[in-house]
């Protein structure tokens, strides 16, 4: 299990919370404009950066998805949720390697109920902030 630092553990925890208060979004786009729900992807750049970018909530997926993946913290909180989940995240189609963490939680949201979501969030959060804090066996 890959080890997260505290600040992407509690924006993990920050990101549930958003969800739990503005609701899930399981729509087009990552953002609702009227409602404030975003999609668990959103919520983590928001948790990490205070802020929404109106690129959420227009029909450009991937000027979103080029958001998202540019900001390093965000994606950590995203690789941190996708880690915690029941399937490994589907590789991205242009790389034919690289994991699309993304499209991964995009799927999962869809299928999972928003009580759900944010119980996993959280779970997630909290068993990694377990992994990181617990103590390495001695070595004789």
């Amino acid at each position: 299990m890959r080890t997260y630092s505290p600040s992407t553990i509690h924006a993990a925890k920050v990101t549930a919370d958003y969800l739990a208060e503005y609701g899930v979004h399981t729509g087009p786009n990552f953002a609702d404009p009227h409602t404030g729900a975003l999609d668990p992807c959103a919520a983590a750049y928001r948790a990490i950066t205070g802020r929404t970018p109106g690129w959420f909530t227009a029909n450009d997926g991937a000027a979103s998805i080029a958001v998202l993946t540019l900001n390093e913290d965000a994606m950590d909180v995203i690789r941190l949720i996708s880690d915690h989940l029941d399937t490994e995240p589907p590789v991205d189609p242009e790389t034919q390697t690289v994991p699309d963490y993304i499209e991964h939680l995009a799927y999962w949201v869809d299928n999972t109920p928003p009580s759900e979501v944010i119980g996993r969030i959280l779970r997630a959060a909290h068993a990694a902030e377990h992994h990181a804090t617990a103590p390495t066996s001695l070595a004789a």
